[in-house]
């Protein structure tokens, strides 16, 4: 009897190991994932050469599972570079978030218009506002629960912020003048309320609004359908709320401005702009002769003399 005992408690003990050791063995199989990513140009923001993603450079993914970050990767392009894929392999049986982004890095990969240390939490860097195209970014974001087979999938990613363009259409009157060189834009201060953090997990804004104030020299000239050449004085890429991917826009993506151009040490102009409309992978303009003022004057010759003079002779 002692002897049977024995025999069925080592027999259970071998069942248990094998089964522990089955079980290691099954949590630990991965499963291949591949991404396609694509920045999406074709939006609303997209008119002429701004907001054609030549300055994307990187493109980042970060992978979390139970809200920790498992992975990050990053894939540096040739500028311009709208496709890339990640490869990687992910423990099967768990349910991942992705989070990706693209934007303009420095030459050595590092950070330059945004801090991307966490894609939770991407933060504008103030300091490097100012008004170039190579501020354009894109984001997007997945959800998958890996089963036993392979995962491909493509994703295309979006601007978080709408573009704001002030266009001034009276720059010919001041060429038309003797002295343009002396009123002509070298200068742009525009200050506004705006969000500096951004979570692509949410696709939201962070934080409350704060002042953002830059200066840049006019951004571009083009000539309109009437052939006037107008040119746009400042550009400024301003992140936005999600309601604003719908068609209503939110009341927090309604802003008011304050601009001031100057030559040199002569300021030209000051206006503010009220209530502002802004929406997400959207353009707005501002457009008009804002530099100069029309004045107006009627010539007329009298027929009626004034009087007469009658000197000696």
């Amino acid at each position: 009897m002692k002897n049977h005992f024995f025999i069925s408690l080592a027999a259970v003990l071998a069942l248990v190991a094998c089964n522990k050791t089955a079980s290691v063995e099954t949590m630990g199989e991965t499963v291949d994932v591949h991404y396609t990513l694509n920045a999406s140009t074709l939006s609303k923001a997209v008119a002429d050469g701004d907001g054609a993603a030549a300055n994307v450079n990187r493109y980042i993914c970060e992978v979390y599972t139970g809200g920790t970050r498992y992975m990050r990767k990053v894939n540096p392009v040739t500028a311009g570079t709208l496709q890339t894929t990640f490869d990687f392999k992910l423990v099967k049986g768990q349910t991942y978030d992705l989070l990706f982004w693209a934007d303009c890095a420095a030459t050595d990969g590092s950070d330059l218009y945004y801090n991307t240390a966490s894609l939770k939490n991407v933060e504008v860097l103030t300091t490097q506002i100012s008004c170039t195209d190579a501020r354009d970014a894109f984001f997007g974001k997945d959800q998958i629960a890996l089963g036993e087979t392979q995962i491909t999938k493509t994703v295309y990613l979006k601007r978080p912020f709408a573009q704001l363009n002030i266009i001034t259409t009276d720059i010919s009157d001041i060429y038309a003048s003797e002295i343009p060189g002396s009123f002509l834009p070298d200068a742009v201060t525009l200050t506004y309320q705006g969000y500096t953090g951004f979570n692509v997990s949410t696709s939201e804004v962070v934080g409350n609004p704060v002042t953002i104030s830059h200066t840049c020299t006019p951004y571009a000239s083009l000539a309109n359908t009437s052939g006037v050449t107008a040119w746009t004085l400042t550009m400024d890429y301003v992140l936005t709320t999600k309601a604003t991917e719908s068609v209503a826009i939110s009341a927090k993506d309604v802003v008011d401005l304050n601009w001031v151009v100057k030559h040199g040490t002569n300021q030209i102009t000051s206006m503010d702009f009220n209530s502002i409309p802004l929406k997400r992978n959207y353009r707005t303009n501002i457009t008009g002769a804002l530099l100069t003022n029309t004045a107006t004057y009627n010539v007329e010759i009298l027929p009626g003399w004034t009087g007469e003079l009658n000197p000696s002779i």
